[in-house]
């Protein structure tokens, strides 16, 4: 052998020795830094997470009220109406005219399908309640409210809504 050799074989045996630290050393580095940063991983992916479906639900519920309200708001707008023209109100019957055009347009907006179909059946027969068919029909734009929101399932007969909404039985 050569003395050369030696050397060589030395120094790579140094630097084999020195990778093998240097690297046992980025190693435990390696392992101490992942310890430590995948928690914090974990936790910034679980807060995205909840902050996303937290906002899902919250826009949902923010929905579910703007509906609710529009529905509430036309109920209420078309008894005053019809009570004021029974009284001969006229100003009273403007007002709530005016919140009948209003909570329709937010009935077309925000409003189920089975509802805007209703309500515009409603709406091509006169939109008054001076008839039993236009009762009728007032009615189940009530029933397709009940329907679509968090009463599906538990039906009212039209007959008892009749009642308490209009005063009388259809």
């Amino acid at each position: 052998m050569k003395p050369l050799c030696c050397a060589e074989s030395y120094i790579d045996d140094m630097l084999s020795v020195g990778l093998k630290e240097m690297f046992g050393r980025l190693g435990g580095f390696m392992d101490s830094w992942l310890t430590a940063t995948l928690p914090l991983l974990g936790a910034l992916a679980g807060a995205t997470l909840q902050h996303l479906f937290s906002r899902r639900e919250t826009d949902a519920t923010h929905f579910l009220k703007l509906r609710t309200n529009a529905y509430i708001d036309f109920i209420k707008a078309v008894v005053a109406s019809t009570a004021s023209q029974k009284r001969g109100d006229s100003q009273r019957e403007k007002d709530a005219s005016f919140q009948v055009l209003e909570a329709r347009t937010r009935i077309c907006i925000y409003g189920d399908r089975q509802v805007v179909n209703a309500l515009a059946a409603f709406w091509r027969q006169g939109a008054v309640l001076d008839s039993p068919e236009r009762m009728k029909a007032f009615i189940e734009i009530c029933q397709a409210m009940r329907e679509c929101g968090s009463m599906r399932g538990r039906p009212v007969e039209n007959r008892e809504i009749s009642q308490l909404i209009l005063g009388k039985d259809l």
